[in-house]
């Protein structure tokens, strides 16, 4: 039997993995991996401060392109917050971060600042066909 049983091991996403795989090819699949992992690390780690998530969710001011990994995981969430009819919505960032479960420490609650959260928190786009090839949001 030419195949050969291989086994990658690492860190990413936030935790751990292991592939075991048969392999006949002999093409060394680790280098290949762990580049798909960094670029997807990139784009959608809330661990890597650099991340494209990571800088959409966390400024003030955000222009993003959509593209790769991005592109995907936010048109995703967009269409499961339709499919939810709103009970998923990805945009609750900053409440969560308000009331501690998030980046920041729980603040003290206050209906002003509630209020003033909560209009920052809605589905902007009535379809995912409807954005944009660029997303800015101000808060």
């Amino acid at each position: 039997d030419p195949r050969k049983m291989q086994l990658l091991e690492g860190e990413t996403i936030g935790t751990y993995f292991s592939l075991t795989y048969l392999d006949s090819s002999a093409i060394q699949l680790a280098p290949l991996l762990t580049e798909l992992l960094i670029e997807f690390n990139q784009a959608v780690s809330t661990y890597i401060d650099s991340s494209t998530i990571s800088i959409f969710n966390q400024n003030d001011h955000i222009i993003v392109p959509l593209a790769g990994y991005f592109d995907e995981v936010f048109l995703l969430s967009l269409s499961v917050y339709e499919d939810t009819e709103g009970w998923f919505d990805p945009t609750v960032g900053q409440l969560v971060n308000y009331w501690g479960f998030g980046y920041t420490p729980k603040k003290v609650v206050t209906f002003d600042v509630l209020s003033a959260l909560f209009m920052f928190c809605c589905y902007i786009y009535p379809t995912h066909q409807a954005v944009p090839a660029v997303i800015c949001f101000t808060v």
